[in-house]
């Protein structure tokens, strides 16, 4: 058998941070990166390409590690870090003298005139859905475990292809998103004085995707009331145990399975998927049969829709045809920001950790690995070798796991390098290119914000408000998806962010805070939809709080208050 590497993936570990001003990316990777998952980092690639496509004033998002924990940076068009931006007076020469910039100029230009964000949407809407679905659907038909090693080799590679497809297509959504939502809500800044909080509130209730898994959590729990020895097992039974006591519960929890387990917790093949954690969905129905507590009602944007219209009733017919058109485009757009998460990402991570799954299965059974789950502390390509060439991959598995050690007792600062300089301006840039960069800046803000410098010793945290609301309950720290079995019905959830599939633990709980985040980030949009408040980027609250801790949570003010 022929063993042919793979593209290398484009994040590279540094034992010293290189020059330049870095952030941790805690949003989404807020533990070190598996050395399997590096085969999906690919994301400055993408990023470069399509911020060429747009005519973006953008180079890139460059991301690195910097002693095992994810760091990036916004990368302005042409890379250079090194001197100061040139003067107001001199960017229009340049834009005429340059021709790289023309041409970007020219492509922002072409790119606003055809509505390329609109296009993307549609093409979501009408096409990369439905053939995204139909290849993930024929590559979890194979059975990987009648495929010789070599078949398993080129399932893997078709896999991990299929997974940089969907990502591609994810990041190109979420471009089209930046501009669509960044027009309406300067439009509310414009005409109503609203900021982007209550500007994006107004299209709350639109992400279905964030909250079925929840509502059907519900429907879940309402089938087990209707045994008294389900809701008995419940309370400390093995699963197998409850499923086995009534036909009727064990059936609907077989398609609650079907239709939303699949799917990946974290951005990491190392971690099981939901679907390997049968006793959590378990733990969550026993928790939604004890909350006594009402039932908050779904975030709903309509009442702000009918006040914007009110308070524009009396304007000039152009600024209200303005309204309308940026909100129709909104209302169609805001909802593409949850809802490709689970085909576009949380699905291919799945897929591609079933695959690996099943590697390190053969790896452990012919003694090339000590435990299945070893395979992950392996490159993809270290794997691939090894189940091809036969390699002992055991060292090399040692190698990786005491680094990976050395690393989580070394967490890294949130910041690396100066502080980061104020943006220049974009002052004399054509409209389309300054447009399309605002754009893409004002996602990245929304969706990872700086948090706010805290007090030590405060009684109050405060963050950037997530979703409006108060609510008080225990503190319940959850670091990561494996300490889900943590939380009771009313507790706050205190973690360092979320993924889009944590929304499953968001029907028991009284409200959630984050360590890092922004308004548009998944914790404050599933926190809006389900209507609990969210405090999200306090920069410290998994370590200034501890579990049973009594706060009230002001998702209004973006404020933690702990209670005396």
């Amino acid at each position: 058998m022929t063993f042919v590497p793979m593209p290398p993936a484009l994040i590279v570990d540094h034992t010293e941070p290189p020059p330049g001003s870095w952030e941790r990316e805690g949003s989404h990777f807020p533990l070190p990166l598996s050395p399997f998952a590096k085969v999906l980092m690919r994301q400055e690639e993408w990023a470069r390409e399509l911020c060429d496509e747009l005519g973006s004033l953008i180079e890139t998002v460059q991301f690195i590690e910097i002693g095992g924990w994810v760091y990036s940076r916004v990368v302005p068009f042409g890379g250079r870090f090194d001197r100061p931006p040139p003067p107001s007076w001199l960017i229009p020469i340049l834009f005429r003298a340059v021709p790289s910039i023309r041409r970007r100029i020219r492509a922002a230009k072409t790119a606003l005139d055809t509505d390329w964000a609109g296009r993307q949407i549609d093409a979501w809407y009408g096409e990369w859905h439905d053939a995204l679905g139909a290849r993930l659907a024929t590559a979890l038909a194979v059975n990987t475990t009648v495929l010789d090693d070599s078949a398993l080799d080129e399932h893997l590679r078709s896999s991990i292809t299929l997974a940089h497809d969907s990502f591609i297509v994810h990041f190109r959504l979420h471009l089209a998103i930046a501009n669509v939502l960044r027009a309406f809500t300067s439009t509310c800044s414009d005409l109503l004085g609203w900021d982007d909080e209550r500007s994006l509130s107004v299209l709350t209730g639109t992400s279905t995707s964030s909250t079925e898994a929840g509502r059907a959590l519900a429907d879940l729990a309402r089938v087990a009331g209707r045994s008294a020895q389900v809701c008995t097992l419940l309370a400390s039974a093995p699963t197998h145990e409850v499923l086995a006591a009534d036909p009727e519960f064990a059936a609907a929890f077989s398609d609650y399975a079907e239709r939303f387990c699949f799917r990946a917790l974290t951005y990491d093949v190392r971690d099981p998927t939901l679907a390997e954690r049968p006793e959590l969905v378990l733990n969550l129905v026993r928790d939604q049969l004890a909350d006594g507590r009402p039932k908050v009602s779904p975030g709903d944007g309509a009442p702000l829709i009918a006040e914007a219209r009110a308070r524009l009733a009396t304007a000039p017919a152009q600024d209200r045809a303005r309204f309308e058109r940026t909100l129709t485009r909104a209302l169609r757009a805001y909802p593409v920001r949850e809802d490709n998460v689970y085909p576009t990402v949380s699905a291919p991570v799945a897929l591609l950790r079933s695959v690996g799954l099943e590697m390190g299965r053969r790896l452990a059974d012919r003694g090339q690995l000590d435990a299945i789950d070893d395979v992950f502390l392996l490159l993809a390509d270290e794997a691939r070798s090894a189940l091809l060439d036969g390699a002992d991959a055991r060292e090399i598995v040692g190698r990786h796991r005491n680094a990976r050690h050395h690393t989580l007792a070394h967490p890294g600062p949130p910041t690396f390098g100066p502080p980061l300089a104020a943006r220049p301006s974009l002052r004399g840039i054509p409209v389309p290119a300054r447009t399309l960069t605002e754009d893409g800046l004002w996602l990245i803000d929304l969706v990872m914000t700086a948090p706010p410098r805290q007090q030590p010793g405060d009684q109050l945290i405060t963050g950037v408000p997530g979703a409006r609301g108060a609510a008080s309950g225990p503190v319940r720290i959850v670091m990561d998806e494996n300490e889900f079995d943590k939380l009771q019905a009313g507790d706050v959830l205190v973690c360092p962010c979320t993924s889009p599939t944590w929304s499953i633990v968001f029907p028991s709980i009284a409200a959630v805070v984050t360590d890092s985040g922004g308004i548009l980030s998944h914790p404050a949009i599933v926190a809006r939809e389900f209507g609990i408040p969210a405090v999200v980027a306090t920069g410290a609250a998994t370590t200034r709080l501890r579990d049973g801790q009594r706060v009230i949570v002001d998702g209004s003010a973006g404020s933690v208050r702990i209670e005396p």
